[in-house]
């Protein structure tokens, strides 16, 4: 609110002085770049959504990838303990892999459209 009363006490000053010939060519300027600005500030919500989704999705990724590690029976070395049971497998021992259901992430399509301009102008 006070960023507001300081522009328009700037934009009366600037009519006093100038007179109201210097707000005769920026209003149209303004005016202009409006529906340029709305486009924009829409491209910057889909994008916020995206993104927020983006983290969403892998969070769930990331608590499938714990439960996988805590099944496995991994603490450190992940990679490593992952790869102990492929070298020093034991013949007499079934071991049952739980079968991995993938998430349902994001799809860029979603988000951005096949037509829309990547260009800002």
């Amino acid at each position: 609110m006070c960023s507001s009363n300081t522009h328009v006490h700037s934009v009366r000053l600037q009519v006093q002085t100038n007179g109201l010939h210097s707000l005769d060519g920026s209003v149209p300027n303004i005016l202009l770049y409006k529906d340029r600005l709305r486009a924009l500030c829409n491209r910057v919500d889909r994008l916020e959504t995206f993104l927020n989704r983006v983290k969403h999705d892998l969070d769930v990724v990331e608590s499938h990838m714990d439960a996988a590690e805590a099944d496995v029976g991994n603490t450190n070395g992940k990679f490593k303990n992952i790869l102990k049971p492929l070298f020093f497998k034991k013949p007499d021992k079934a071991v049952r892999s739980p079968v991995y259901e993938a998430p349902e992430i994001f799809r860029t399509s979603d988000f951005f459209l096949p037509d829309e301009s990547t260009s800002d102008s």
